[in-house]
Protein backbone atom coordinates (compact mmCIF):
# COMPACT_ATOMS: atom_id res chain seq x y z
CA UNK A 1 0.00 0.00 0.00
CA UNK A 2 1.57 3.90 -0.83
CA UNK A 3 0.24 7.04 1.68
CA UNK A 4 1.04 10.74 0.19
CA UNK A 5 2.32 12.74 2.62
CA UNK A 6 -0.36 14.35 4.75
CA UNK A 7 -2.54 11.64 4.67
CA UNK A 8 -4.21 10.46 7.86
CA UNK A 9 -4.39 7.23 7.99
CA UNK A 10 -5.93 4.69 11.25
CA UNK A 11 -3.86 2.00 12.99
CA UNK A 12 -5.81 -0.89 14.64
CA UNK A 13 -3.69 -2.48 17.54
CA UNK A 14 -2.45 -5.95 17.26
CA UNK A 15 -2.12 -6.01 21.02
CA UNK A 16 -5.15 -4.06 22.36
CA UNK A 17 -8.85 -2.75 20.69
CA UNK A 18 -7.67 0.31 19.78
CA UNK A 19 -7.67 2.83 16.56
CA UNK A 20 -5.27 5.39 16.52
CA UNK A 21 -4.99 8.29 13.76
CA UNK A 22 -1.71 8.75 12.54
CA UNK A 23 -0.50 11.15 9.84
CA UNK A 24 1.74 10.28 7.34
CA UNK A 25 4.89 12.97 7.51
CA UNK A 26 7.80 11.16 5.76
CA UNK A 27 8.15 9.04 2.65
CA UNK A 28 11.42 7.30 2.61
CA UNK A 29 12.28 5.56 -0.33
CA UNK A 30 15.85 3.49 -0.62
CA UNK A 31 17.37 1.97 -3.85
CA UNK A 32 20.17 -0.15 -3.57
CA UNK A 33 21.25 -3.11 -6.08
CA UNK A 34 18.85 -5.33 -4.19
CA UNK A 35 16.18 -3.22 -5.50
CA UNK A 36 13.55 -0.69 -3.65
CA UNK A 37 12.33 0.02 -0.61
CA UNK A 38 9.74 2.27 1.01
CA UNK A 39 9.05 3.32 4.36
CA UNK A 40 6.92 5.56 5.95
CA UNK A 41 7.16 7.85 9.13
CA UNK A 42 3.83 8.58 11.26
CA UNK A 43 3.48 11.02 13.76
CA UNK A 44 1.09 10.31 16.79
CA UNK A 45 -2.12 12.14 18.10
CA UNK A 46 0.16 12.41 21.43
CA UNK A 47 1.21 15.59 23.16
CA UNK A 48 4.31 15.23 22.45
CA UNK A 49 3.53 14.62 18.57
CA UNK A 50 5.95 12.05 18.48
CA UNK A 51 7.39 10.58 15.17
CA UNK A 52 7.49 6.69 14.59
CA UNK A 53 8.53 4.72 11.79
CA UNK A 54 5.42 3.44 9.94
CA UNK A 55 6.97 -0.60 10.02
CA UNK A 56 7.83 -0.07 14.22
CA UNK A 57 4.45 -0.31 15.25
CA UNK A 58 2.39 -3.41 15.91
CA UNK A 59 -0.65 -2.58 14.04
CA UNK A 60 -3.07 -2.85 10.80
CA UNK A 61 -3.55 0.15 8.87
CA UNK A 62 -6.56 1.66 6.95
CA UNK A 63 -7.04 3.91 4.84
CA UNK A 64 -10.85 4.71 5.47
CA UNK A 65 -12.56 4.40 8.63
CA UNK A 66 -15.37 2.26 6.58
CA UNK A 67 -12.89 -0.45 5.98
CA UNK A 68 -11.43 -0.26 9.41
CA UNK A 69 -15.57 -0.45 10.26
CA UNK A 70 -16.08 -3.28 8.35
CA UNK A 71 -12.71 -4.99 9.11
CA UNK A 72 -14.07 -4.62 12.73
CA UNK A 73 -17.72 -5.96 12.19
CA UNK A 74 -16.28 -9.17 10.39
CA UNK A 75 -13.73 -9.95 13.40
CA UNK A 76 -16.46 -9.15 15.60
CA UNK A 77 -18.95 -11.82 14.12
CA UNK A 78 -16.29 -14.04 13.78
CA UNK A 79 -15.25 -13.70 17.06
CA UNK A 80 -19.00 -14.26 18.56
CA UNK A 81 -19.84 -16.89 16.36
CA UNK A 82 -16.18 -19.10 17.99
CA UNK A 83 -17.73 -18.17 21.56
CA UNK A 84 -21.37 -19.55 20.55
CA UNK A 85 -19.91 -22.64 18.63
CA UNK A 86 -17.08 -23.46 21.59
CA UNK A 87 -20.43 -23.20 24.06
CA UNK A 88 -22.74 -25.56 21.96
CA UNK A 89 -19.46 -28.01 21.77
CA UNK A 90 -19.58 -27.81 25.69
CA UNK A 91 -22.78 -28.69 26.51
CA UNK A 92 -23.39 -31.23 23.52
CA UNK A 93 -20.47 -33.10 25.48
CA UNK A 94 -21.79 -32.31 29.20
CA UNK A 95 -25.32 -33.03 28.90
CA UNK A 96 -26.95 -35.82 27.21
CA UNK A 97 -29.75 -34.05 25.66
CA UNK A 98 -29.25 -30.54 24.04
CA UNK A 99 -31.09 -28.66 21.54
CA UNK A 100 -29.46 -26.34 19.73
CA UNK A 101 -32.54 -24.98 17.97
CA UNK A 102 -34.06 -21.62 18.29
CA UNK A 103 -36.02 -22.23 22.34
CA UNK A 104 -39.62 -22.90 21.21
CA UNK A 105 -42.22 -20.20 22.93
CA UNK A 106 -44.76 -21.86 24.96
CA UNK A 107 -47.79 -21.80 23.67
CA UNK A 108 -50.86 -20.02 25.21
CA UNK A 109 -53.32 -21.07 27.37
CA UNK A 110 -55.93 -20.15 24.98
CA UNK A 111 -54.19 -21.44 22.11
CA UNK A 112 -54.27 -24.88 23.51
CA UNK A 113 -57.86 -24.45 24.57
CA UNK A 114 -58.75 -23.51 20.70
CA UNK A 115 -56.82 -26.24 19.27
CA UNK A 116 -58.27 -28.79 21.60
CA UNK A 117 -61.53 -27.72 20.90
CA UNK A 118 -61.09 -28.03 17.28
CA UNK A 119 -59.31 -31.84 17.49
CA UNK A 120 -61.93 -33.03 19.66
CA UNK A 121 -65.27 -34.68 18.93
CA UNK A 122 -66.53 -34.82 22.37
CA UNK A 123 -68.21 -32.46 24.81
CA UNK A 124 -65.21 -32.83 27.40
CA UNK A 125 -61.76 -30.96 27.02
CA UNK A 126 -58.65 -31.56 28.86
CA UNK A 127 -56.63 -28.03 29.71
CA UNK A 128 -53.14 -27.81 30.96
CA UNK A 129 -53.21 -25.28 34.14
CA UNK A 130 -49.36 -25.24 34.39
CA UNK A 131 -47.05 -27.12 37.25
CA UNK A 132 -48.05 -30.44 35.97
CA UNK A 133 -51.74 -29.75 36.75
CA UNK A 134 -54.46 -30.80 34.10
CA UNK A 135 -58.14 -29.99 34.42
CA UNK A 136 -61.19 -31.36 32.13
CA UNK A 137 -63.52 -29.04 30.79
CA UNK A 138 -67.48 -29.60 30.21
CA UNK A 139 -68.40 -27.70 26.86
CA UNK A 140 -72.08 -28.26 27.34
CA UNK A 141 -71.61 -26.51 31.33
CA UNK A 142 -70.38 -23.30 29.26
Amino acid sequence: MSYIVGQVVYALSNKETGVIPVQIIEILLRKNLTGEETSYMVMLPDKKRTVVALEKLNVEIFTSCKDLEDYMMENAKKSISSVIDSSMNLASASFETVSHEKDKEEEAPAETIEKELNSSDSRTVEVDLGDGVTGKINLESI
